[in-house]
């Protein structure tokens, strides 16, 4: 777990130092980089796929409280991301503070499902506190 968010630290890193970098690289010889946009999608879409496997165990299975875990930190990672690189960034660029303050809502909200989750034991509600987190970030 710790690996994927030094990984995630370094897309963000790498995510900054490539706004300084000079734009007129050979387009032929470098790889097609991702967007920000792409790698925060990338994410929602890998947590979305946690929470299913994580549907599919068994309640008494222990890889349910390890990837409740997972989930967890991968969430607080990627919010961070958006907080500290991505929002002040678009805030800059819309000009639109009431959907960049709603998201900020919107991810305290989320911090503190995930409070709740990290103090829980795996079980019923564990999951109707997992269904609430979900339907949050789906919003």
């Amino acid at each position: 777990m710790a690996t994927k968010a030094k990984t995630k630290a370094g897309r963000a890193g790498e995510l900054k130092s490539s706004r300084s970098a000079p734009q007129n690289r050979d387009k032929e010889t470098q790889p097609a980089s991702p967007s920000v946009l792409e790698l925060l999608e990338q994410d929602h879409r890998e947590v979305e796929d946690w929470f299913d496997e994580y549907d599919e165990l068994k309640e008494d299975d222990n890889r349910k409280g390890q990837l409740a875990e997972k989930i967890c930190l991968a969430l607080k990672v990627h919010a961070q991301i958006e907080e500290e690189i991505f929002y002040p960034q678009a805030r800059e660029a819309t000009k639109d503070n009431d959907l960049i303050d709603e998201a900020a809502v919107e991810h305290a909200t989320v911090k503190h499902l995930i409070g709740e989750i990290e103090g829980m034991e795996v079980d019923e509600e564990l999951a109707k506190r997992k269904e609430e987190l979900m339907a949050e970030m789906q919003a």
